[in-house]
């Protein structure tokens, strides 16, 4: 990307592609997911609750994460704050 050159913004038609593959991704994640769970629950179990366990597991990881980002930065601080140098 030449900086001297202009920003432009992409066209309505050029959007609204970007935004009909982003769905499509969307939808194939989806159906990958689902095809994943069936497989590991198999023909007869619940595919709904499966779904619901995934994604609450997913979230609570998701969080944890977060945490984990939040206490490494709050240790970094601190070692910071006591070494004097604030730069």
């Amino acid at each position: 990307m030449d900086p001297k050159q202009p920003i432009t913004s992409p066209s309505k038609v050029e959007i609204d592609r970007r935004m009909a593959e982003w769905a499509q991704a969307m939808e194939l994640s989806n159906a990958m997911l689902m095809a994943g769970l069936r497989r590991k629950i198999g023909p007869d179990g619940d595919l709904h609750a499966a779904y619901r366990e995934w994604s609450q597991n997913n979230h609570d990881r998701k969080w944890r994460e977060i945490e984990e980002v939040q206490e490494r930065r709050r240790l970094v601080s601190k070692q910071i704050l006591r070494s004097g140098d604030g730069t």
